[in-house]
């Protein structure tokens, strides 16, 4: 039988045998990528010495060489793959594209150690014929074989796709573990190399910055790549293009993977990697909704409907006192780090509002550890955390509208964004509700994504943040809507007294000619221009940001839809919330921010079909810190570093059970990590985010404690069954003093317990100790 043959028939069954994941032995696997053009360098010289030289220097392991000339004329009739093979004493297999000028022209592949099996793909031609050069070769690093890809892509963006192609349609969805490394004439956000990722293909160093390769003297373009898979038997360490800029026209990879520690609970963690009992998670987290504005929260007002998002809470677990964050950015690095603003170090305002920049080795995002144990990760809308959205790093896929990158279209929420699609930039029009959930009900659908893994996807939307802005399909609805007024919406008022001085003296709104509440200025936003439909009293204001919930309810009922109909419904965890809320009245508000239930108070909804109980409420007040740990649970991944919040399992299996951790809820301001171990007593600091001072805030049970971190202040407790308004302060009433030092204690401790070190240095007050 031709060997060919027997071989294209063997590997086949080769990577059967191995879908079990592999076993591994722990230790680095080196693997190296170089277009050596066919031995001449810059200089004219063809001296596969030197490159032979630079090959051993990196004690690599597998190494892919491409433009190799096998006894041609232009390489004086040398046989490159053997005398390379011979120059660098590894074992080696060539891979004959055509003949030429004589002899042969193609590309190799190196083994440090023996090469088991070898065979050469037949791949679609490009301007000339291609083949890749495929071995099983047996690592020390591993139990069982690894196999080893090296080619060479070329052609039209058509030809390189069906190249990328065949490749994919060889390995499909692999449990074995396969490297991938080469020319592939392709940018990262290429089709060719999108429809690799979306097959599987991890490109670990996806993002790095400096990582173009070509030309050799002046590098500009990206092009040469290590690839491999699955992401469960081979973890990445570092990745390096080497300084040559004379023996080719490119410049060398080197790629440095390890296999995981089998006696670590990392590796343990990865064993299921692509099982059917690790749940996709679909994160849909709105923009400062409030819990009012959903209908079956009994806060809501009565003419208020949202039976897509009811029917959701129907189905699975509904919080009744969630505190997610205070402001869209805190809250938001909370989301990605599961640290309370004090602990999320490096993050910083900086540039024109709303810049902001992070370092990601000081500041990681967990999603990154979702997925290097198998996971796609993708996040569609809305980012307001730094410059650097992630994409490679934390995200297989992005669509994002990055805020911070762009200030002068940071007001666009609802049409005419800049997004950027995996990196590249692009200019959208549309309601963007709507046109994040087709972006989202496509990857649901599976594009954008490799089949067969997991997946977690954060849909960030931007409604209903002002301008509050609904989709025209909506304008007209809850004409006959009814606002009463809240009681403590004047300064004047009674209700007032016992709050800190900032609370006091708020004075947003006033009445008007016919002795309606109005904003008496419209709302005022920094990147923020907003449009009225109704008018500006309190009535028309809160009729049109209910009016823009109605297409977020819309979108609910779609994702779940396509969840059905794609037969992802009962192994999909859904999580509904919003970064925080927002007041209308309420002490005097139009904003977030402050540490009140109208101003920061959201939605929390999870849905798990047939693995939560369905249409229970929970009591407990929980936060934003508790999401992240909860979401690494169900992936049955550890977590990376210690996280401020808790597993809410234990909840949603048992909404009703004993809880024994408070929820700390935290406001510094614009700072970040260690630039609030100090609380500033400078107004421009300590006022700076809409005139609310830094404070703290702790609720377990029916109390709540609010801390306002300003020298001489009053404490605040209230009683939420009995005052969920927060109306009445009972720091002041002698009958609640022990409770006003069980809860300033219980304060204290877990902020120390979370590392806060403004801790043991907080500024006074005025309350009885």
């Amino acid at each position: 039988m031709n060997r060919l043959l027997l071989l294209s028939l063997l590997l086949p069954l080769a990577l059967v045998s191995w879908l079990a994941p592999t076993p591994a032995l722990c230790g680095e696997i080196r693997v190296l990528t170089y277009n050596i053009h066919h031995g001449e360098g810059r200089d004219s010289k063809f001296d596969l010495l030197r490159l032979a030289k630079l090959i051993k220097a990196q004690k690599p392991d597998l190494v892919a060489l491409q433009e190799i000339d096998v006894k041609t004329t232009r390489a004086d009739g040398v046989d490159q793959a053997a005398e390379l093979g011979r120059l660098t004493e590894m074992h080696y297999s060539f891979c004959k594209f055509m003949d030429y000028a004589g002899g042969a022209y193609g590309q190799m592949v190196l083994s440090k150690h023996p090469i088991l099996e070898r065979e050469n793909l037949e791949l679609p031609d490009g301007y000339e014929p291609r083949r890749a050069a495929m071995i099983r070769v047996q690592l020390p690093q591993l139990e069982s074989p690894v196999v080893f890809v090296g080619h060479h892509f070329y052609g039209t963006a058509d030809q390189r796709l069906a190249q990328a192609a065949a490749v994919v349609k060889r390995f499909g969805q692999s449990d074995v573990p396969v490297l991938m490394a080469g020319d592939f004439n392709s940018r990262p956000n290429s089709p060719p190399m999108d429809l690799l990722r979306q097959a599987g293909w991890i490109d670990p160093a996806s993002g790095d910055e400096g990582a173009e390769t070509f030309p050799s003297n002046e590098p500009r373009r990206r092009i040469d790549y290590v690839l491999h898979q699955p992401q469960s038997s081979i973890q990445y360490v570092s990745s390096k293009v080497i300084d040559e800029r004379v023996a080719s026209d490119h410049r060398p990879v080197l790629t440095i993977l390890k296999t995981p520690d089998p006696t670590s609970s990392t590796s343990r963690a990865s064993e299921g990697v692509g099982g059917g009992n690790r749940p996709n998670i679909l994160f849909v987290y709105t923009d400062d909704q409030s819990h009012r504005t959903v209908s079956c929260y009994p806060e809501a007002y009565d003419w208020v409907d949202t039976p897509n998002i009811d029917t959701l809470a129907a189905r699975g677990v509904r919080f009744a006192h969630a505190y997610i964050g205070t402001w869209c950015m805190p809250s938001r690095a909370t989301m990605l780090t599961g640290h309370h603003q004090y602990g999320v170090e490096s993050m910083r305002m900086e540039g024109e509002y709303p810049a902001s920049v992070y370092d990601p080795d000081k500041c990681p995002f967990w999603p990154k550890v979702l997925r290097e144990h198998g996971y796609v990760t993708a996040q569609i809308g809305k980012w307001h955390t730094g410059v650097d959205g992630g994409f490679g790093r934390d995200w297989d896929h992005q669509i994002v509208w990055n805020r911070p990158k762009y200030p002068a279209n940071a007001g666009h929420y609802y049409d005419d964004q800049i997004v950027e699609v995996d990196g590249e930039k692009k200019r959208i029009s549309g309601y963007t509700t709507d046109w994040y959930t087709d972006r989202a009900t496509d990857f649901i659908r599976g594009k954008n994504r490799a089949a067969g893994r997991p997946w977690y996807l954060w849909l960030c939307y931007g409604a209903v943040h002002g301008p509050f802005t609904p989709a025209k399909r909506h304008q007209l609805a809850y004409a006959d809507a009814a606002v009463p007024e809240p009681a403590d919406i004047y300064p004047d008022q009674e209700t007032r007294a016992g709050k800190p001085a900032y609370v006091r003296e708020r004075k947003r709104w006033i009445r008007n000619a016919s002795g309606q509440a109005e904003l008496e200025s419209g709302v005022r936003q920094r990147t923020v221009v907003n449009r009225p439909l109704h008018g500006n009293t309190l009535q028309d204001w809160v009729r049109q940001y209910h009016q823009g919930v109605l297409a977020l309810d819309e979108a609910v009922g779609r994702l779940c839809q396509v969840l059905k109909e794609t037969g992802q419904e009962e192994n999909t965890l859904i999580v509904f919330t919003s970064d925080q809320g927002m007041a209308w009245g309420q002490k005097g508000f139009q904003q977030k921010v402050a540490p009140y239930d109208a101003n920061i108070r959201g939605p929390l909804i999870v849905s798990f079909p047939g693995r939560i109980p369905q249409g229970r409420v929970c009591p407990t007040p929980v936060g934003g810190t508790d999401l992240p740990p909860t979401f690494l649970a169900y992936a049955k991944v550890p977590l990376p570093w210690k996280m401020h919040g808790h597993d809410l399992t234990p909840l949603l299996n048992d909404p009703g059970r004993p809880w024994d951790h408070p929820a700390l809820t935290v406001m510094t301001g614009q700072r970040y990590g260690s630039a609030t171990k100090v609380v500033p007593v400078d107004p421009e600091v300590l006022y700076e985010t809409v005139r609310v001072p830094w404070w703290v805030s702790l609720q377990k049970g029916r109390y709540k404690y609010i801390r306002t971190l300003v020298e001489g202040e009053v404490e605040e407790l209230y009683d939420m069954d009995r005052d969920p308004a927060e109306l009445v302060n009972l720091a002041f009433e002698p009958e609640h003093l022990d409770r006003l030092r069980e809860y300033r204690a219980a304060t204290l401790a877990e902020l120390r317990r979370t590392g806060a070190g403004m801790a043991d240095s907080l500024p006074g007050f005025s309350t009885p100790e």
